[in-house]
């Protein structure tokens, strides 16, 4: 999902926080998250440990096979939006 007119602000925050409300199960289904002030809304976020990289966190598309992992620094903001569908 790239894009979508039913949408407000929930807040703004590090994706690192982001990603650790995804490991306690604590994002609801209606949440959809954009690098700060940006326009494609992913809905999949998580974290990894990388050898070469400070990039650790990453966004994504859930239902999209072909969808590639975006990674981020951890102290990187991102816009939390709730999706009415």
């Amino acid at each position: 999902m790239k894009t979508d007119s039913s949408k407000y602000l929930i807040c703004s925050m590090a994706i690192s926080d982001l990603a650790d409300l995804e490991t306690n199960g604590s994002i609801p289904d209606d949440w959809k998250f954009t690098i700060w002030k940006g326009t494609n809304l992913y809905d999949e976020v998580g974290s990894a440990w990388r050898e070469r990289s400070v990039n650790t966190v990453y966004l994504a598309y859930k239902n999209d096979p072909d969808s590639k992992q975006r990674w981020f620094h951890p102290d990187t903001v991102v816009d939390i939006y709730k999706v009415q569908s």
